[in-house]
C-alpha cells in the first residue's frame, strides 16, 4: 500500500508535519527577527565604526598638524639661533631670547657635536643630565612637576652642534587618541563577534531543526507501531466477522479513542451475535408455526370422527358377551385418551400457530408482578411451593401485558414442575434495572436445565406428558415485544431464567 494511501502514512505524515512545523514556523520568525535585528544593530555597529574612525582619522590629523606646527617653529628657532650665533651673542643669552620669545618651547639644548644623534623626533621624558644649567631652575621644576605632559624632542644641526628642541605635550591629547583608537578597534571585533554568532544561530537552529526531525520521525514510528497494530486487529477482527464468526473479540489497551473503539466493536459483536441468533430462532420459530398450523389443521379434522365412531362401536356391542364388551371398553378407553393427547397437541400447535396481536402498551410494573403472583398462586395451590420476590423494582415497562403473563406463566410452570420431588419447593423472583431495561430473575430449586441451549427449541421436553413449546413460546413473546428470555448458569439442582423487558416507551402515554 502506498504511504499516502494508507492510515499509518498519513497519521506519520501528521505527526512529524505537528513536530516540525512550530520548529520551521520559528525559524521564519527568528529569520525576520534575526534580519529586523541585524539591520539595527549591523548597522548600528557599522555606523558607530565609521564614526568612530573618522572621529579618529580627524584626531590623528590634529596631532600630525600640530606636530607639523612645531617641526616648523622649531626651523626658526634653528634659523633664528643661527643668526643670534653669528652676531655674536652668548648660548644663555640666546636660549633665553628664543624661550621668550617661543612659548611653545619647554628645552633648548645644544649637543656637541659627539654627542649629536641621527635618531628622528621622538617622544621622551627629559632626563636631568640632558638639561643645560643656563636653563632657569625654576622653569625646570615646573616642566619635570607636571605629570600630564609627554615631551617630544627634535633635533636640528647648527654649526656648533646639534640643536635640541623639546616641546610638551598634553598627556589628555595622547590618551584621548589612544581611547579613540581603542574603541574603533572594539567597535570593528563587535562587528566581526556578531557576524560570526548570526552564522552560529543559523548553525545551532538548523541542527536543532534536523534532530526534531530525526526525533519526531522515530517517535511517530513508535507511536504509529502502537496505532496501527491495534488498528490491523480491528480490520482482521471485521474480515472474521464478514466471514460468519461471531466469536471474535479483539484486546482492549488503554484508554484512548482505539480502546474506547475497540470495546464498542466487541459490544457490537456481541449485540450482532445476539441479533443473529434472534433471527435464526425467529426463522426456525416461523418454520415451526408453519408446520404446527399444517398439523393443527390435519390431525383436527379427524379427531371428532374417530371419537364418534369409537362411541358407536361401544353402542353396537353386544350385551352377551361380557368379555368382548370389556375388551371393547378398554380399546375405547385408550383411543379417547390418545384423542384427548391429540387434542392437547393441536391446542399447543394452535396456541404457537396463532399469537394474539401484540398490543403493547406503558405498564406498571409492580401492579403487574402483583397479578401474575396473585395468578400464580390460584392457579398451583395445591402444590405448596413458596413464592418468594426478593425486589420487585418500581418502574414502567413496556410490553403487552396478556401477552407477558402468559410467558411467565409458562415459565413458572415449568419452575412448578422442576421442583415436584422436591420437599421445599422455593420459586424466587428478583428484578432491577440495566441498559434500559428490566431484568427478572425466576429461579427454582428444582432438577436443574438439563440443556440450556435446547429448551427454547420447538417440541424439545424432559416431561412425559410436555409437548415443549412453553419456553420456545415464552421467548417468541419476549422477543416479539423487544425483550429477550435467556437460561443462565446456576447451581447443580437449580434452574435460572432471565426475562429483558424493555422499560416505558416516551412514545405511549
Amino acid at each position: 500500500m502506498k504511504l499516502r494511501n494508507s492510515i499509518s502514512g498519513k497519521i506519520g505524515i501528521a505527526l512529524v508535519m505537528a513536530a516540525l512545523l512550530p520548529s520551521i514556523l520559528a525559524v521564519f520568525l527568528l529569520f525576520n527577527l534575526l534580519s529586523t535585528h541585524d539591520q539595527l544593530v549591523r548597522g548600528h555597529l557599522k555606523n558607530l565604526s565609521r564614526n568612530s574612525g573618522k572621529i579618529l582619522d580627524s584626531w590623528k590629523s590634529l596631532l600630525l598638524e600640530k606636530k607639523r606646527r612645531l617641526q616648523i617653529e622649531a626651523r626658526l628657532v634653528t634659523v633664528e639661533f643661527e643668526k643670534l650665533s653669528a652676531s655674536g651673542m652668548i648660548e644663555s643669552e640666546i636660549f633665553e631670547i628664543l624661550l621668550e620669545k617661543y612659548q611653545n618651547i619647554s628645552i633648548i639644548t645644544l649637543l656637541e657635536k659627539s654627542n649629536a644623534s641621527d635618531i628622528e623626533d621622538h617622544w621622551l621624558i627629559p632626563e636631568k643630565g640632558i638639561i643645560r644649567p643656563t636653563i632657569k631652575s625654576s622653569s625646570q621644576r615646573q616642566i619635570l612637576k607636571k605629570k600630564d605632559l609627554r615631551f617630544v624632542a627634535m633635533y636640528f644641526p647648527v654649526k656648533a652642534g646639534t640643536l635640541r628642541l623639546i616641546y610638551a605635550v598634553s598627556e589628555n591629547e595622547l590618551a584621548q587618541y589612544k581611547t579613540l583608537a581603542d574603541i574603533y578597534a572594539e567597535n570593528e571585533q563587535m562587528l566581526s563577534v556578531y557576524r560570526g554568532i548570526r552564522k552560529y544561530y543559523w548553525e545551532f537552529f538548523f541542527i536543532a531543526l534536523l534532530l526534531i526531525g530525526i526525533v519526531s520521525y522515530f517517535s511517530a514510528r513508535q507511536i504509529l507501531k502502537r496505532i496501527v497494530r491495534r488498528i490491523s486487529a480491528l480490520t482482521e477482527a471485521s474480515r472474521t466477522i464478514a466471514r460468519g464468526d461471531l466469536e471474535t473479540q479483539v484486546k482492549v489497551e488503554g484508554e484512548d479513542e482505539i480502546s474506547r473503539l475497540s470495546e464498542d466493536f466487541n459490544n457490537m459483536v456481541t449485540e450482532l451475535k445476539h441479533y443473529r441468533s434472534k433471527t435464526r430462532y425467529f426463522e426456525r420459530m416461523g418454520a415451526w408455526q408453519e408446520v404446527a398450523r399444517n398439523l393443527a389443521h390435519e390431525i383436527k379434522n379427524p379427531l371428532t370422527p374417530i371419537l364418534l365412531a369409537v362411541e358407536q362401536i361401544q353402542e353396537k356391542v353386544p350385551g352377551d358377551n361380557p368379555s368382548y364388551e370389556r375388551l371393547v371398553n378398554t380399546a375405547a378407553g385408550i383411543v379417547k385418551e390418545e384423542v384427548e393427547t391429540l387434542r392437547r397437541l393441536v391446542e399447543a400447535f394452535g396456541n404457537l400457530a396463532r399469537l394474539p396481536e401484540k398490543k403493547s402498551t406503558n405498564v406498571i410494573f409492580t401492579d403487574f408482578m402483583e397479578d401474575l403472583k396473585n395468578i400464580a398462586n390460584l392457579t398451583w395451590s395445591d402444590t405448596h411451593f413458596q413464592f418468594i420476590s426478593e425486589k420487585i423494582v418500581d418502574t414502567i415497562i413496556f410490553c403487552d401485558p396478556m401477552l407477558l403473563k402468559r410467558a411467565f406463566l409458562n415459565v413458572l410452570e415449568n419452575a412448578v414442575h422442576a421442583c415436584e420431588l422436591q420437599d421445599e419447593k422455593i420459586i424466587t423472583l428478583n428484578s432491577f434495572i440495566h441498559n434500559d431495561q428490566v431484568i427478572v430473575e425466576i429461579s427454582d430449586n428444582g432438577t436443574g436445565l438439563p440443556d440450556q441451549e435446547k429448551i427454547f427449541e420447538p417440541y424439545y421436553t424432559t416431561k412425559d406428558k410436555g409437548t415443549g413449546l412453553g419456553l420456545p413460546l415464552a421467548r417468541k413473546i419476549l422477543l416479539d415485544i423487544g425483550g429477550d428470555l435467556s437460561a443462565a448458569p446456576a447451581s447443580i439442582h437449580a434452574s435460572r431464567l432471565i426475562f429483558e423487558i424493555p422499560l416505558k416507551s416516551s412514545e405511549v402515554t
